[in-house]
């Protein structure tokens, strides 16, 4: 039996109300994971839920090549040179990893000399050729083959697989042209025995946001008189728990040359979903701008309904970004309802924000650059919104959200630049430049289901703004029901001069396009307004 939801009838109406709607509409989660097909890496787009379905990271081509690029990209030693040498040498290196809980193997082929890869997967084969930029996924369930851009975004795997094919092969190069956000932390070589067996350890240890976990280690084993690995041991934690995954490596003489060479039948139906070079140019620019480097800040989130003007308080979140990453915490809701309750249905007493208002204005605005400049744009609301601040700053927190977990959401510099999901085997997208609905300034992406044609989603991004994503939409299953909606309102620039969102505005609307109704009536859900406060440490 399901617990009833709570109906917090200790607050009085107006307050019940902005309570339960914000608890209904929190800030939405750009889940894709459904419409990743089979095979992708199980990683969500942009969740604040926790990321358990990463602890162990789903196979993939793509990924399993970036675990032989990095080591190409980062090793500085002759001894590892040659190694590498030997590799690039062979005709096919081959990598066979199994699970024995699934009883499933896999198999991925690459060739350095032929500039082609392969894989084989309980639940597709794939087939990339470098030259090409392509990939091709026959689907085992569907027996459908998907053509779609090999240069997926994907957060696993992106710069480095985007290394492979700007060099593989070519080890000067690629070690000009490794991934800038991905750092070795460690590189230690140890010589190993067992028995009579003698071997040496070459282990990398990596730290890159985009990966999840962030931290991760790759260790080859070379046997005692050959200069070809024989292994290769991934290890990560998550949640304080370990796990691994050993791939053994051969060089076979021989390997597929294509995608029917492994037993994929070729009557099966094929579907191209690769971009036109409007949007592949579009979508590289805006993973570049994902990638950037933001300036490190502290920042705490306000949730409020959207027409009540701050006079009520839902969720509050905070957020940091420093050398350590992304964290957060979310501040204890009954403490917010208590206080609620003590100040009625009028929310925050106007002579104690007036008070507040005058002793900011009473210092230099380099003490308090953030009241300053919230005062000159929203001079009728600010009083409140530092008011609520200076209250939760005093409140405890209920939990804490590393880089594991916090979703990108309650990030300012990362919600404007929500991921994608694109390219995908699964979808197939189209650039409008000049859209008729929505901000007629920003280009606007849909993205159809390959196997209905549905819409399943849609995002604009302005390229007078680095591309931000102002707005986005995703479409519910059910025609009838209303599209979940996140508009950017407001954004501002660090002082390095990168876009961060201030103000966004959450609910759903009846048709594509349409502004989010500030009239509760009109709209099955009352939207909701978060405003991100955003202070930059030194």
């Amino acid at each position: 039996m399901k617990s009833p939801k709570p109906t917090y009838d200790e607050l009085p109406l107006p307050y019940r109300l902005a309570v339960q709607t914000i608890l209904e509409v929190p800030i939405p989660d750009i889940d894709l994971d459904k419409y990743i097909p089979l095979g992708q890496p199980n990683v969500s787009v942009n969740s604040s839920r926790p990321l358990t379905g990463i602890r162990k990271i789903t196979w993939s081509i793509t990924a399993a090549l970036a675990l032989i690029v990095t080591a190409f990209v980062f090793w500085p030693t002759d001894a590892w040179s040659q190694v590498l040498d030997k590799m690039q040498k062979q005709a096919w290196v081959r990598l066979t990893l199994s699970d024995p809980k699934k009883d499933a193997q896999v198999e991925i082929w690459m060739s350095p000399k032929k500039r082609i890869a392969a894989g084989k997967f309980p639940k597709f084969t794939a087939f990339l050729e470098f030259g090409l930029n392509k990939e091709l996924r026959y689907d085992v369930k569907t027996k459908t083959v998907i053509i779609s851009d090999a240069d997926s975004h994907e957060e696993e795997s992106f710069t480095a697989f985007k290394s492979i094919l700007q060099s593989i092969g070519e080890k000067n190069e690629v070690r000009n042209s490794g991934p800038d956000e991905m750092k070795v932390v460690r590189t230690s070589r140890d010589e190993k025995r067992s028995g009579d067996n003698r071997w040496t350890e070459y282990a990398f240890d990596f730290e890159d946001d985009r990966h999840s976990p962030p931290q991760f280690r790759q260790i080859f084993h070379v046997p005692s008189g050959s200069q070809l690995p024989s292994k290769m041991v991934e290890e990560w934690k998550f949640q304080e728990k370990p796990y691994s995954r050993t791939y053994a490596i051969d060089y076979p003489e021989s390997g597929p040359e294509n995608l029917y060479a492994m037993n994929v039948p070729k009557d099966a139906q094929v579907i191209d979903t690769t971009s036109g070079k409007e949007l592949k140019k579009l979508l590289d620019d805006y993973a570049k701008k994902q990638r950037q480097s933001f300036d490190h800040y502290k920042a705490t989130i306000l949730t409020s309904i959207q027409q009540d003007d701050w006079k009520t308080l839902g969720l509050v979140h905070r957020s940091r970004h420093d050398d350590q990453g992304h964290s957060g915490e979310e501040v204890d809701l009954t403490q917010i309802q208590r206080l609620q309750m003590m100040l009625g249905a009028n929310g925050p007493n106007p002579d104690a924000v007036k008070q507040l208002l005058d002793e900011v204005r009473k210092l230099p605005k380099e003490a308090n650059p953030l009241a300053f400049k919230l005062i000159e744009s929203l001079p009728d609301s600010a009083g409140r919104m530092l008011w609520w601040k200076a209250e939760v700053d005093k409140m405890e927190t209920t939990r804490y959200l590393n880089k594991d977990t916090i979703s990108p959401s309650y990030c300012p510099d990362r919600i404007i630049y929500p991921g994608l999901g694109l390219p995908n085997q699964g979808v197939r997208a189209t650039l409008n430049p000049k859209p008729s609905i929505g901000p007629s300034e920003a280009a606007m992406i849909t993205v159809q289901d390959v196997k209905t044609g549905k819409n399943v989603r849609r995002y604009w991004l302005a390229p007078d703004r680095d591309y931000m994503c102002v707005r986005s939409e995703i479409m519910p299953e059910k025609t009838s029901n209303w599209i979940e909606t996140t508009i950017i309102d407001a954004a501002e620039q660090s002082p390095k001069g990168l876009w961060y969102a201030t103000q966004i505005r959450c609910g759903r609307v009846e048709h594509s396009g349409d502004d989010l109704s500030v009239n509760s009536s009109l709209a099955p859900v009352t939207q909701s307004t978060h405003r991100f406060l955003v202070e930059f440490l030194k």
